[in-house]
């Protein structure tokens, strides 16, 4: 849910790493044996920090879990991270 969460907060800013300054997880419900997908949105968006939603879905599509989480600004360029090299969020930048 925090990869989901962070990814989704760098569609928002493009150059700079978006920092998690707080995570909030809301207790699981149980769960034996399913694929689960993790979907993430921007509820807030303002210029230096954004407030996302994730929610973890089971195969039928039933909440399973639920986080928020509040990102800033850092101070690292995302060109010195790997995953972010080859502009992957440049590119993307129209998902909203």
């Amino acid at each position: 849910m925090h990869d989901a969460s962070q990814l989704a907060a760098n569609t928002q800013e493009t150059s700079l790493l978006a920092k998690c300054d707080k995570f909030e997880l809301q207790p699981f419900q149980a769960l034996w044996e399913s694929r689960v997908a993790t979907v993430a949105r921007v509820i807030h968006s303002g210029l230096h920090q954004w407030t996302i939603e994730s929610t973890i879905y089971d195969e039928a599509e039933n909440e399973i879990a639920w986080a928020r989480s509040w990102f800033a600004r850092s101070n690292v360029l995302l060109e010195t991270i790997a995953p972010y090299k080859n502009q992957m969020l440049k590119l993307t930048q129209d998902w909203s």
